[in-house]
């Protein structure tokens, strides 16, 4: 598939205490075919239409390829503020398909999420409804909510913190946050699901002396989540997709200072 001239388009990677970003970088595109891409998205970029007039995913791959952006359908969502993977199908009859593997479980979704708190098992399922606003916060709900599932397992534990691979089950806007804010295992940082505005190095490093100088930064100042991996099946070749996507520089310098300072010792 012939591009044309790459347009430069910057990005958000890290949103900027809610205000226009001050550093940015560009989506990547990790698989291209006549049917669908499949794009790394950066923190702080909508779908299709954002604020500020900065330019989305959909207006991205139209620079790029010459194609009506209208045309671009999201197989599952993936929130504005949330890094990583995302399945734009060309046109409606490829998006209906995938989205019939997501709701037979022929595809998956997995994610990496930092959560605060202690996780007392392996793995588990979460299965509540939610509420589906058209704006604002979703939220758990004992009724009258549309169902909700969401998958999890432990990848790895520090103190204080677990990072957490969740699969959700069904496709729902902040699902995930959600229902990890109400089982009690909310995102380190999430402002709108329980979690904290930011993660530092003295919230888990011991002994930690502030700079007389200069104020301590955050590590990430965004929801601790990342979608890291999508697998499903080609819809008209049937073949196996399996796309992976690592986290952000953010996301990874804070997990790599709670190697250092916050693991748990064996």
């Amino acid at each position: 598939m012939k591009r044309k001239h790459q347009r430069e388009i910057e990005l958000d990677d890290t949103l900027d205490e809610g205000s226009r970003p001050a550093k940015l970088s560009r989506p990547s595109i990790l698989h291209e075919d006549a049917d669908f891409f499949v794009v790394s998205k950066p923190v702080g970029i909508f779908f299709r239409g954002g604020l500020f007039d900065d330019p989305s995913i959909s207006e991205f791959l139209a620079a790029e390829y010459e194609i009506d952006e209208e045309s671009f359908e999201t197989v599952y969502p993936l929130d504005p503020d949330i890094s990583g993977l995302m399945v734009v199908a060309r046109n409606e009859s490829t998006r209906d398909r995938l989205i019939a593997q997501f709701d037979s479980r022929e595809m998956s979704v997995t994610y990496l999420a930092l959560i605060r708190g202690m996780v007392m098992t392996d793995r588990g399922s979460l299965e509540k409804a939610v509420t589906l606003p058209k704006s604002g916060r979703v939220k758990v709900v004992a009724e009258h909510g549309a169902p909700a599932r969401t998958d999890w397992r432990i990848r790895d534990s520090f103190i204080g913190f677990a990072l957490l691979e969740c699969t959700p089950r069904t496709r729902h806007e902040q699902q995930i946050r959600a229902h990890l804010h109400d089982a009690g295992m909310p995102l380190a940082v999430d402002v709108q699901h329980g979690g904290a505005e930011s993660l530092k190095l003295s919230s888990f490093k011991g002994g930690y002396r502030h700079s007389r100088r200069h104020p301590e930064r955050p590590l990430i100042s965004r929801p601790t989540i990342h979608a890291s991996k999508v697998e499903f099946k080609h819809p008209n070749s049937g073949k196996e997709i399996a796309v992976e996507c690592p986290p952000p520089k953010d996301f990874k310098a804070t997990l790599y200072q709670l190697d250092r300072f916050g693991r748990i010792g064996k």
